[in-house]
């Protein structure tokens, strides 16, 4: 009798501590769980700054050329390091430019530019030697690679004049950065610029082509984030938790399935929660990169000098590159309370930083505009209203005045009834599950 009574003991005794032991376990991979889930929602700092680190011992560059011409390999783009940058952010001129005493306190776009023309003048005048050149490849981009060693500083950046057919294009001298700093502090060691361009006709030519607007493509573009996944995560995750836990803590069972399935949950869970974490950093990371790109944007509005000028259907809508990107204006709903840059061509890293125009042109009364359903950006616009006005302003000032006269959901594939349509502009974005887009259409109001 006492021999069985110390057997059930015992076997009590097991069950128990089999027990004990899962809750440990269980208790441990919640640690870890949350402990990953820190990791992805401070973007895991540490490795960026080694990252960042290691990209700083080499520096490059990428200097695009917009215009639509055809290269046949004998252009060029050469640079001159005209400055390093000194502890407070100062330009401090080096080599021969040190004769150029005046214009190197930069406080805004209009200075730069100055400074730009003035060195380029200077260039021009001394036939001073370039730090470096490289050819315009048949993609239009010339590119310094970390074999030309540049160093760190300020750079003059001027390409060749080239002829397509009738016209002639002028790339306008330019100051880059290297590295640039972005607007949230880090520093960009391999950038990618975009030169502006004048355009001239030939004599005796034809009238120039005005610059197209951007190929719409086959399907309309992807601009939402991805939050369905970590739903499905998190539900699925969850749901094995609970099978697991009732296999160890209600069935008593020592077997390792309920450990299995616990485990999976805590990974589907945390890995919900990772790619939750990364959406949340790649918003504020877009918002911080609007704001800049917006003021910069303003600040150049303000200073134009040809606002009101005539404009017609064929004219191409001007551009001004702030931070690599052209950008074409600013948009504002002043009921939905965003004013945002409008860039001059859409991909999927420009829609990181800002709105962008899709197709068309503000001035053929047939502006597309598109952007990530980023809360910053255009996660409002499934509720904004009939009538709301819109306003839209190119990079020379001159104000385009709408208002919202319909609301519509487009599939991912209508890229003809998204670009064609009789409204002066449209407005979209992803619904919340990225199977459709939210699509606005506005009227001008005159």
């Amino acid at each position: 009798m006492d021999l069985r009574r110390f057997m059930t003991t015992a076997a009590y005794s097991g069950e128990a501590a089999c027990l004990a032991s899962r809750l440990l376990v269980l208790l441990m991979a919640i640690v870890i769980a949350l402990l990953v889930s820190l990791c992805a929602l401070f973007s895991l700092a540490p490795c960026a700054w080694a990252s960042q680190t290691a990209q700083e011992e080499a520096l490059s560059m990428t200097v695009k050329t917009p215009c639509g011409c055809v290269f046949t390999g004998q252009e060029q783009v050469s640079i001159w390091r005209v400055a390093q940058v000194g502890d407070n952010g100062a330009l401090i001129p080096v080599g021969i430019f040190e004769n150029i005493s005046d214009g190197w306190d930069i406080e805004s776009a209009p200075d730069a530019r100055a400074l730009a023309d003035s060195l380029e003048a200077f260039v021009v005048e001394s036939n001073a030697d370039p730090t470096a050149v490289a050819p315009i490849g048949e993609d239009g981009a010339a590119v310094f690679s970390e074999g030309y060693a540049l160093e760190h500083g300020c750079y003059l950046v001027m390409g060749s004049r080239h002829q397509t057919g009738a016209v002639w294009h002028q790339f306008m001298p330019s100051l880059v950065m290297l590295p640039q700093v972005l607007s949230d502090g880090s520093r960009d060691c391999t950038p990618s610029i975009i030169m502006k361009y004048t355009e001239q006709e030939d004599e005796g030519g034809d009238v120039p082509t005005p610059s197209p607007p951007p190929d719409p493509g086959e399907r309309v573009p992807q601009t939402g984030q991805l939050w369905w996944p970590v739903a499905a995560l998190l539900i699925i995750g969850a749901g094995l938790l609970i099978l697991g836990m009732r296999k160890i803590i209600l069935k008593r069972s020592c077997t390792r399935s309920g450990g299995v399935l616990v485990a999976l949950g805590l990974l589907l869970a945390a890995s919900g929660l990772a790619l939750a974490a990364l959406n949340v950093e790649e918003e504020k990371q877009a918002e911080l990169a609007s704001s800049a790109t917006l003021a910069q944007a303003k600040e150049l509005i303000g200073v134009q000098d040809d606002k009101g000028v005539a404009f017609g259907a064929d004219t191409y809508m001007p551009t001004e590159v702030i931070n690599g990107y052209p950008c074409v204006g600013v948009i504002s709903i002043p009921g939905l309370g965003l004013e945002l840059p409008v860039l001059s061509e859409w991909s999927y890293d420009a829609l990181k930083i800002a709105p962008c125009r899709y197709a068309g042109s503000a001035y053929s009364n047939n502006l597309v505009v598109c952007a990530h359903n980023y809360r910053t950006h255009f996660a409002s616009l499934s509720s904004i209203s009939y009538g709301e006005s819109v306003l839209f302003t190119d990079i020379r000032g001159n104000v385009f005045r709408y208002e919202v006269a319909s609301i519509e959901t487009l599939n991912s594939t209508a890229v003809k009834d998204m670009v064609e349509s009789n409204y002066e502009l449209t407005l979209f974005t992803c619904n919340l599950g990225g199977t459709a887009r939210v699509t606005v259409r506005c009227t001008m109001v005159f």
